[in-house]
């Protein structure tokens, strides 16, 4: 199955927004964001695992992804995003 990794880090709102777009990712979908949005996406079965962006940068970067989407521009976001494996 297709890896995706998902970068979503900012407003609690716009995490909530952001679930819509897993409708269109086929495959197993990890998101990257901050423990404060756990809660909201918890119970989201289109979601593989959400991992806190702050305490397992290393262990997202570990894992080779066919897709990755950073809708976020804080600099943590950015680097993730660029240094993904694809």
């Amino acid at each position: 199955m297709d890896k995706i990794l998902l970068i979503k880090i900012g407003a609690l709102g716009d995490v909530v927004r952001t679930t819509s777009l897993l409708h269109a990712l086929p495959g197993e979908v990890t998101w990257a964001t901050k423990k404060t949005s756990f809660p909201l996406l918890a119970k989201n079965h289109k979601i593989h695992r959400t991992l806190d962006i702050t305490q397992n940068f290393d262990a997202l970067l570990k894992n080779e992804y066919r897709l990755v989407v950073n809708l976020d521009e804080e600099p943590m976001a950015c680097e993730l995003a660029a240094k993904a494996k694809k």
